[in-house]
């Protein structure tokens, strides 16, 4: 048994709770549940019997498990921490809403680490592992565990109002007495069966025929003069068995060497295998001749090769010539562009000086036209003076008149047109020349700058007779390659062929050795020569030779198995007429084979056997069933005394009156304290009565008290029996560490309520974890912690404190 004590429950979606409460039970002695009715408080203790077991005990069914989730949640998680000794453990179960009512979605019991860095085991993994596995680490079963931690008060209360049948059956149900009355059931079938039995038994001794110790010797005498025969007829069988063994080895051995001796007749050496032989031998030798052909002609080509290897690539004389033709080319065009600029710069200066010549005859023009058109003015004016007249220019008046002449203006501005187009077009001409003479000029810088840079590179560029020189001497070498890789193709080809005509033969080679390995594999057994080579031609001929000199022994050796399979036959025929001679005085048919008559003869020494065996037998059980009878008598008479005594009115009275007694006693020594010494409680074995010492110790009935003082003594008796209970169940049940009280103290009156919360504290005092459910808060503030529940209108929630509730 273990002590187990709570220590931390959270509950989401569970019963009155629909958001996630959390109840700490740790370093507490005392401890209050309050609020309101209906609030929830009672939902806290279903938790820890549900984390625990998956069933509330209030529901009255423990497979009943939907109620437990909140009406506005689909699924109800528990998780209870507790510990048993110095261990520490976690049950945690989720319960989810279905169709048809609720299923436990996940289920597990883990033990924790009690180094407390979260590692865990898990102990059970499944809602019904987990029930199992709490059992054994509490030694508690769910009826167990809500009669003892949890106090069903209401049960208890009926302790003092109730027939006494009803008692009885109440304390039947919380002691777990019901195993005696399955005892004494058992005992009274046990004692029907055994009385059944025991009639049955003596009435088939009645129709058995008796076994005498006469007949017994008769069959005893028959069984041992056939057991002797059978003995004499098995050593006779044996050398039987031995001389018909002989005679078949001695005839499989001369089938043996028959077959060896056909086998061997039909050795011989194939026709075409020395021809092959010799056609093999000229096919390898041509191949060697050839291959060394073909290495000679390889050496040389690789030789050719390594000497081209050693000369300048191709790539490299192609490109060392192909850069000084450049070059050449190049030097021409760098020529050819110098001459050009100088022209296109000759015909630029000639351009200008052109250029020069005409503007300057264009300057004379056009002044030669502005005298002549300053004349032909003058002489337009003069035309139109008188002598007499004032001068327009000197205003003197005109004595002479001025000579008049004509001036061909218009020419002359024919002329200045002519040159000024001139002019024009030899600008043009002058503009053309300098950008040709530009152009030329950069061109042929250009091709100078590369052919400065190609110059260069041919610094590191062989000569271009050094290049032809080398051009030469890798034509000759690719020649001599050439030939020498034609030399060598012309052999492979050769000895390609040469091969397939060797494997032509190899074939038929490899199709004489395989001929040669299935004739000496069919003739394994005569230990053919083991070939000491690979010539199959030698080893046909060892072979052979072998053969005929196997035959000549196997010839003699025919001989010596005729003559002893004769002997052999002889003496087998002597042994199957022993064997006639053992079966015939027991009227077996001697006309069969010796086999058969051993096996008749046996036969017959199995059935007197058997039946001197079944007389001994039936003799032997005769007698044990007469003692039978008497065991199942004896049987029956104390089963029946045993079941009588664990009737309802036997054992059972007798242990729920010594309970009762006991119950007195213990709830007397607190009820004394509860009532300030004013009751105690007495009992007749089956109703309990009160002492009233206030009034002359008057014997009272326990339903004359009122209800604070029924309450009082329900306490008393309540954990009297959470005490006792280890003592008087008919199981192993574990003493209470936690108590749980789900009580109605609205009952007590302000005196009495002290007096009761003084007897609380004091079981606090003595190391339990003491829980009350109230929701009288002046009972409540008198214990050191509390936890209040509240109902919303989503569901309750719990807060947690010290001190007295506000």
């Amino acid at each position: 048994w273990r002590l187990i004590r709570p220590l931390h429950l959270e509950m989401t979606g569970f019963a009155a709770f629909r958001e996630q409460a959390i109840v700490d039970f740790q370093q507490h002695e005392l401890l209050a549940l309050s609020g309101p009715t209906g609030a929830g408080k009672s939902s806290i203790i279903d938790g820890i019997t549900f984390a625990l077991y998956g069933s509330v005990s209030r529901y009255g069914n423990e497979k009943l498990i939907a109620p437990i989730i909140n009406t506005l949640s689909t699924e109800a998680r528990v998780r209870l921490d507790f510990s048993i000794g110095d261990e520490h453990y976690a049950a945690v179960r989720v319960v989810r809403r279905t169709a048809t009512g609720a299923s436990t979605k996940e289920a597990r019991l883990e033990h924790l680490d009690s180094a407390g860095d979260g590692e865990s085991t898990v102990l059970a993994g499944t809602a019904v592992e987990v029930t199992t596995e709490v059992e054994a680490l509490l030694g508690l079963s769910f009826g167990q565990f809500t009669k003892t931690i949890v106090l069903p008060q209401g049960d208890f209360a009926r302790f003092l109002t109730e027939t006494a049948g009803d008692r009885q059956a109440l304390l039947r149900r919380l002691l777990g007495l019901d195993v005696y009355a399955a005892m004494g059931r058992t005992a009274r079938s046990r004692s029907s069966k055994a009385t059944i039995e025991a009639d049955a038994t003596r009435q088939a001794l009645g129709n058995i025929e008796i076994v005498t110790e006469a007949a017994l010797a008769r069959l005893t005498k028959a069984a041992a003069k056939l057991d002797d025969a059978a003995a004499a007829a098995n050593e006779t069988h044996a050398q039987l068995v031995e001389a018909s063994a002989a005679y078949n080895v001695t005839t499989a051995e001369l089938s043996d060497v028959d077959e060896a001796l056909a086998e061997l007749s039909e050795i011989a050496i194939p026709e075409d295998a020395q021809a092959y032989a010799t056609d093999v031998a000229a096919a390898d030798k041509a191949i060697t001749s050839l291959q060394k052909q073909f290495d000679a002609a390889e050496a040389k080509r690789l030789k050719a090769l390594d000497a081209i290897d050693a000369l300048t690539p191709a790539e490299d004389i192609d490109a060392g010539l192909e850069l000084r033709d450049r070059a050449d080319e190049l030097s021409r065009s760098c020529i050819d562009l110098d001459a050009a600029a100088a022209a296109d710069a000759a015909a630029h200066t000639e351009a200008t000086d052109t250029v020069s010549t005409i503007e300057e005859r264009l300057r004379q023009a056009r002044d030669e036209l502005e005298h002549t058109r300053i004349a032909a003015g003058a002489a337009g004016i003069a035309s139109t003076l008188s002598l007499g007249d004032d001068c327009p220019v000197c205003a003197r008046t005109i004595d002479v008149l001025p000579e008049t002449h004509d001036h061909d203006v218009s020419h002359l501005d024919s002329l200045v047109s002519q040159a000024e187009e001139a002019a024009l077009q030899a600008r043009k001409t002058v503009a053309d020349a300098s950008t040709q003479a530009t152009s030329s000029e950069v061109a042929a810088g250009t091709a100078r700058q590369s052919l400065q840079e190609l110059t260069d590179q041919l610094t590191q560029v062989p000569t271009r007779s050094q290049l032809t020189a080398a051009a030469k001497k890798l034509a000759t070498a690719t020649t001599k390659l050439e030939t020498a890789s034609d030399a060598a193709t012309e052999l492979i080809v050769q000895l390609d062929a040469a091969s397939e005509d060797r494997t032509a033969l190899t074939d038929r080679v490899s199709e004489l050795r395989r001929n040669f390995v299935e004739i000496r594999d069919s003739i394994a057994m005569l230990d053919p020569p083991v070939p000491t080579n690979d010539d199959v031609f030698a080893n046909w001929r060892e072979l052979t030779e072998w053969s005929t000199d196997k035959t000549k022994t196997l010839v003699a050796d025919r001989k010596s198995l005729i003559a002893q399979q004769k002997v052999d036959e002889k003496a087998v025929s002597a042994l199957q007429k022993q064997m006639a001679k053992h079966v015939k005085p027991f009227g077996i048919d001697i006309d069969q084979s010796a086999e058969q008559l051993h096996l008749a003869l046996t036969a017959e020494r199995d059935a007197a056997v058997a039946a001197r065996d079944d007389a001994a037998f039936r003799q032997k059980r005769d007698a044990t069933n007469a003692e039978r009878i008497i065991e199942l008598e004896e049987e029956a008479i104390v089963t029946a005394e045993l079941g009588r005594l664990l009737n309802a009115k036997g054992f059972e009275q007798w242990l729920m009156t010594d309970v009762m007694i006991d119950l007195a006693e213990r709830a007397t020594e607190r009820l004394m304290v509860l009532s300030s010494g004013a009751y105690s409680l007495t009992t007749d074995g089956t109703d309990f009565a009160v002492l009233d010492h206030r009034n002359a110790d008057e014997v009272r009935s326990a339903r004359t008290l009122s209800g604070g003082e029924t309450f009082l003594a329900s306490l008393a008796l309540a954990l009297s029996l959470a005490d006792s209970i280890t003592d008087v169940a008919s199981t192993a049940i574990a003493p209470t560490e936690s108590v749980f009280l789900d009580e109605g103290f609205g009952t007590l009156d302000g005196e009495t309520l002290d007096v009761v919360a003084n007897a609380i504290e004091e079981l606090g005092a003595q190391g339990r974890l003491v829980v009350i459910v109230t929701h009288i808060s002046e009972l409540a503030d008198r214990l050191p912690h509390h936890v209040r529940v509240l109902r919303g209108p989503t569901g309750s929630t719990v807060t947690q404190g010290i001190g007295a509730l506000s």
